[in-house]
């Protein structure tokens, strides 16, 4: 890709010299193949289609690379997915996650907000990501 736009829960600002369409919402227009008006240009994800989850925008990512790929003469990507039984899960006892506080994500002072485009919600160290993740695999524990 020569240029990606972020969309990260921000309203996306596509620059007019770019020439894509964008909607009422000032969300990139495309289609459903994820084309936009523009040869060479596909769009997906929050720029299209608002705030959604990261699934729906990896799933956009796959629609594209595959339109992508077959505009570059290829036949698309298969439509098989990974065989995720390689991947082992870890055995976590409940009782052990329950009451642990979320993490919380580091951010810039606004002082430093404002003179810089650094995104202000900085990345969790990687023992304190995994630390957090753990907290929440399974969604119906409470119900």
């Amino acid at each position: 890709a020569d240029t990606i736009i972020s969309a990260i829960g921000y309203n996306v600002v596509v620059p007019a010299s770019m020439g894509v369409e964008v909607d009422r919402r000032g969300r990139i227009a495309a289609s459903e193949t994820l084309k936009t008006n523009r040869d060479k240009i596909w769009a997906g994800g929050d720029a299209v289609f608002g705030p959604t989850s990261v699934i729906a925008s990896l799933r956009d990512a796959r629609i594209a690379a595959s339109e992508i790929d077959k505009y570059l003469g290829g036949e698309g990507l298969d439509e098989a997915v990974a065989d995720l039984s390689e991947f082992v899960t870890r055995q976590v006892d409940i009782d052990d996650l329950m009451g642990l506080p979320q993490a919380n994500i580091p951010e810039l002072f606004p002082d430093e907000r404002v003179t810089s485009f650094i995104e202000f919600e900085q990345c969790l160290a990687k023992d304190l990501a995994v630390t957090e993740a753990s907290r929440c695999w399974r969604c119906d524990w409470n119900e």
